[in-house]
């Protein structure tokens, strides 16, 4: 049997894990990385759109939630990295997978670093914000005193706790828009993205 590390003789159907990553660069790395999960959602919702006769949305919903979700924690890491580095800066980053968190830690050093573009910046990562708070009204316990997000909801249909989610246990169809879904994920991309090339800007004028 033929191992999964191992090349093909067509180099079209050779991935290369290394390629696009740089051993000097963490918030590169974090940023490459959330545009594959980013791209792999865009296929997923195209590949929907384009033709769902067969009803392929009800399935393949929950790795395109989990992609869009863990793309847009990549994107976060990625500028609060670059904005953490570039600065020089001896704070030590606490690692979570709570998107809010990361969201509220970047727009901390967005404010704290760049003055003169904090409205710009905060502005682009407007849409990025309603779509947290939408998120989170489905996926953070009512009761849940520390309101902690389970995050992990589009893995498993079973939080830690063997507690069914959400959309297991409702009694009423829970739907998702595909094409709203994809507009609203393009637009959030776009602007986390922007957010960072203007970090990326930013750092090679002053240096």
């Amino acid at each position: 049997m033929k191992k999964i590390f191992s090349s093909n003789v067509d180099i079209n159907k050779n991935a290369y894990l290394n390629w696009r990553m740089n051993r000097h660069s963490d918030s590169n790395n974090f940023f490459t990385m959330a545009e594959s999960f980013s791209n792999s959602t865009f296929i997923l919702l195209d590949s929907i759109l384009n033709d769902n006769t067969d009803k392929k949305a009800d399935s393949i919903i929950f790795p395109i939630l989990y992609s869009a979700d863990h793309s847009i924690e990549l994107y976060l890491k990625a500028i609060i990295i670059k904005i953490h580095n570039d600065n020089q800066s001896e704070e030590k980053l606490k690692i979570t997978h709570d998107i809010d968190k990361l969201f509220e830690k970047a727009k901390e050093l967005i404010n704290k670093y760049y003055d003169n573009n904090v409205e710009s910046l905060n502005e682009a990562l407007s849409n990025l914000e309603s779509y947290i708070t939408e998120l989170y009204s489905y996926i953070v316990k009512p009761d849940d005193k520390k309101k902690k997000p389970q995050m992990d909801f589009a893995r498993y249909p079973l939080d830690t706790k063997n507690n069914d989610y959400f959309y297991v246990k409702s009694f009423d169809n829970v739907v998702v828009d595909i094409e709203n879904l994809k507009n609203r994920f393009e637009n959030i991309t776009d602007s986390l993205e922007s957010v960072y090339y203007y970090l990326e800007e930013k750092y090679e004028v002053q240096n």
